[in-house]
C-alpha cells in the first residue's frame, strides 16, 4: 500500500503544475485589475480565486510566492 500511496503522490503533484499556473495568472490578473481601479471585475474573480483555492490545496499566500518568483525568473518582467 506504501508506494501506491507515493505514486498517487507523485502523480498528483506532477499534473498540478498547469493548475498553479492557471491560478498564478488568475491571481495576476486579479491584481492588474485593483490597479486599474476596476473593484467590481476584481471582486468577482477573487471569489472565484476564493473558491477555488481550497479544491486545489492551494492559498493566497502559495499564489504571492508564486507570482512573485514567477516575475523574478521569466524572461521579459
Amino acid at each position: 500500500m506504501g508506494c501506491f500511496e507515493m505514486s498517487r503522490h507523485t502523480r498528483r503533484m506532477t499534473n498540478s503544475t498547469p493548475t498553479i499556473l492557471i491560478w498564478v495568472n488568475q491571481y495576476k490578473k486579479y491584481q492588474q485589475l485593483i490597479e486599474q481601479g476596476l473593484t467590481d471585475e476584481a471582486s468577482v474573480l477573487k471569489t472565484e480565486i476564493d473558491e477555488a483555492l481550497p479544491l486545489i490545496d492551494l492559498t493566497w499566500k502559495d499564489l504571492e510566492q508564486a507570482a512573485s518568483d514567477g516575475s523574478n525568473s521569466l524572461p521579459g518582467n
